[in-house]
C-alpha cells in the first residue's frame, strides 16, 4: 500500500456514481437498492454518488424502493431530462442524463442535466452550446462515454484528451461513464481492451487547467505507473483538487467498491485527523 495522504480524499467525494443497474452488472432494482443502502452505511459513504436509474426501469425501481421501506435515496434519471415521477416518497431526484443535442424545454430543467457527447462530429458545437446555456443559468454539464462492452465504445487517448482540453477551455464540467473500473490505464485480461484510468483522467484535467495541450494530456492518459500519478496527486493543494473537481464531476460505475478499494490501496483515501 502506498503512503496515505489525508488531504486527497476530497478528490473522491461523491465521485463514484452507482450504476449497478447498468451493464455489465445489470443488477435488478431490488439488488441495486439493497447494495446502495449498504454503501451508504459504510466508512466510504461520502465517496458514493447517487443511484443511476434509467427512465424505462423507473417502475421496477419504484416498486423495489417501496418494498425496501421507502428509504431516503438520491437518484439520477437516465434517458430523460423532463421525467417527473409521481411516486417519489423518500426519493430525491438530483439530476438527469440525456443524449445530445439537448432540447430547449429540457435545458430549462431546475435539476442538473448531463448531456452525452460523442468524440466525433459536433463535439465543439455541443460544448459551445452547453457553455452558452450555463452562462444563461441552465444547470447543464457534459457526459462522456469512456468504455463499454465493445472495442468501439472506448475512445482513444487522443479523443479523450481532446474532450478534456475542450471542456476545460469551454468551462463545461463533465461526468464520465462506462469503462472506468480502475485508477490506472490498463489492459483487461479477458477482453484485451485498453481501459482508461480515473486517476489518469484527473491528472490530465489538472494539466489542461495549467495550460497543457491535448498531446500532453494524451501522454498522461497513457501512464500505467501508479507512482507517477499518485506522486502528482499527493502534491496537489486543496485548491488544485477543487479545480479538478470543478471539471470532473463524477463517473458512473456498476461496482463502486472496486475503484474505491483501488484508490484506498494507493493511499489516497485516508481520513483527516480531527
Amino acid at each position: 500500500m502506498s503512503k496515505p495522504y489525508s488531504h486527497t480524499r476530497a478528490l473522491f467525494t461523491r465521485l463514484f456514481d452507482d450504476a449497478a443497474m447498468f451493464p455489465p452488472g445489470s443488477a435488478s432494482a431490488a439488488d441495486a437498492v439493497t447494495q446502495h443502502l449498504e454503501h451508504r452505511s459504510t466508512d466510504y459513504a461520502d465517496l458514493v454518488g447517487p443511484l443511476l436509474v434509467h427512465v424505462d426501469r423507473w417502475g421496477e425501481f419504484a416498486t423495489a424502493h417501496r418494498q425496501a421501506g421507502s428509504p431516503e435515496l438520491d437518484v439520477v434519471i437516465i434517458g430523460s431530462a423532463s421525467a417527473e415521477p409521481v411516486d417519489t416518497s423518500g426519493i430525491a431526484v438530483v439530476g438527469h442524463e440525456v443524449a445530445a443535442p439537448l432540447r430547449s424545454p429540457e435545458a430549462g430543467s431546475h435539476r442538473p442535466v448531463a448531456v452525452e457527447l460523442a468524440p466525433q462530429g459536433a463535439l465543439e458545437q455541443n460544448l459551445t452550446e452547453l457553455a452558452r446555456m450555463r452562462q444563461g443559468g441552465a444547470p447543464v454539464i457534459g457526459k462522456f462515454r469512456t468504455g463499454g462492452t465493445s472495442l468501439e465504445a472506448f475512445p482513444s487517448q487522443t479523443q479523450l484528451a481532446n474532450l478534456i482540453c475542450s471542456t476545460v477551455d469551454h468551462g463545461v464540467p463533465v461526468k464520465f461513464t462506462a469503462g472506468l473500473h480502475h485508477a490506472l490505464r490498463h489492459t483487461d485480461e479477458t477482453t484485451g481492451f485498453d481501459h482508461h484510468g480515473f486517476l489518469n483522467i484527473a491528472v490530465a484535467i489538472r494539466a489542461a487547467h495549467l495550460g497543457f495541450d491535448a498531446a500532453e494530456a494524451s501522454m498522461i492518459l497513457g501512464i500505467r505507473d501508479s507512482e507517477a500519478l499518485v506522486g502528482q496527486v499527493a502534491a496537489w493543494t486543496r485548491d488544485d483538487i477543487a479545480t479538478v473537481r470543478s471539471t470532473f464531476t463524477s463517473f458512473g460505475c456498476c461496482g463502486v467498491r472496486d475503484p474505491i478499494a483501488e484508490a484506498a490501496a494507493l493511499g489516497l483515501l485516508s481520513q483527516e485527523s480531527a
